[in-house]
């Protein structure tokens, strides 16, 4: 056998290993990437039942801890650790598309913000945007905007909030997701108050009425909600009261945020209504949620003299 036969051997040889490289599960997870968007407790399901000692090669198992990460945070399921998505954050540094590259700095910074570490996760995010910019991934970056909101809102910074979750509404119109659209154009409705941009909140108040007949009660009564502190802030009173009796005989009364509806009593000048209200709170999902109750309810209290 000549020389130049035996090295045509060893490449034909090396192809061939390199073509089957992850002939044991690749045609599984390629299959679970194409429905994990619209079924991620089914994807959940099948990548736990892959043995991952079987999964041959880096590429694989990258491929494998990035879906399975992905399943777990759609499945609600909120690790705070890497132990998981490590093989991806490896392999996808230096490898791998746009894509691949925009989902593991996407959900790296989706760990460190469960974990409490804003700041990494902001990192992370910043990467994933530049990392991904060429990816078509566009439900990925819609995603990725809304956790910077939600990270620039704690800040206060609602110029950022603004930003980003108008970014954020801009691709979930593309795709078709409605819900997700006026639920971003109402974070961005909230911040605009918050910095004194009533324009702009009115702006797309209007925008989001045109979608109240095909959107769920809890975004019509996200709608009202940021529509009175709208309101409360630029002192309509008479629109108030008449928003105020639209918003309590069209939502149901667990959808109501009496916190709102309290201050809105508060600036229609009947301290009774709104003490009756903000009574009706009985628990706090959260610090901000305590915090914003008492701000109210020092107030009401101010207002009727008992201080």
């Amino acid at each position: 056998m000549d020389k130049r036969h035996y090295i045509l051997i060893v490449i034909i040889a090396l192809c061939s290993i390199a073509c089957n490289s992850h002939y044991k599960h690749w045609d599984t997870l390629s299959q679970v990437e194409s429905y994990i968007e619209e079924r991620p407790d089914s994807a959940l399901v099948v990548l736990e039942q892959i043995n991952t000692s079987e999964l041959s090669g880096k590429e694989e198992k990258a491929k494998h801890a990035l879906l399975y990460s992905m399943a777990l945070d759609k499945d609600f399921v909120d690790k705070t650790d890497f132990e998981v998505l490590q093989p991806a954050i490896d392999y996808y540094e230096d490898n791998g598309s746009a894509t691949d590259k925009l989902r593991t700095y996407y959900y790296r910074g989706r760990i460190y913000q469960n974990a409490g570490n804003d700041a990494l996760a902001m990192e992370s995010y910043v990467n994933a945007i530049n990392k991904g910019q060429t990816s078509d991934d566009i439900l990925t970056k819609a995603r990725l905007y809304v956790a910077q909101g939600n990270i620039y809102y704690a800040l206060m910074k609602w110029e950022k909030v603004c930003e980003v979750n108008l970014k954020a509404a801009d691709y979930f119109l593309q795709t078709d997701k409605t819900n997700s659209y006026i639920n971003c154009i109402l974070k961005a409705v909230s911040a605009f108050t918050q910095n004194g941009n009533y324009q702009e909140s009115a702006k797309y108040l209007t925008e989001c009425e045109k979608y109240l007949d095909i959107i769920p009660k809890a975004l019509i009564a996200n709608y009202y909600s940021e529509y009175l502190t709208y309101l409360i802030h630029i002192e309509e009173i008479d629109k108030i009261k008449e928003v105020v009796g639209a918003y309590k005989s069209e939502i149901p009364d667990d959808l109501l945020d009496y916190g709102t509806l309290s201050n809105a009593y508060i600036a229609l000048g009947e301290y009774g209504k709104a003490l009756d209200t903000i009574d009706k709170i009985d628990n706090f999902p959260d610090m901000v949620s305590e915090m914003r109750y008492y701000a109210i309810l020092s107030e009401i209290h101010h207002k009727l003299g008992n201080h």
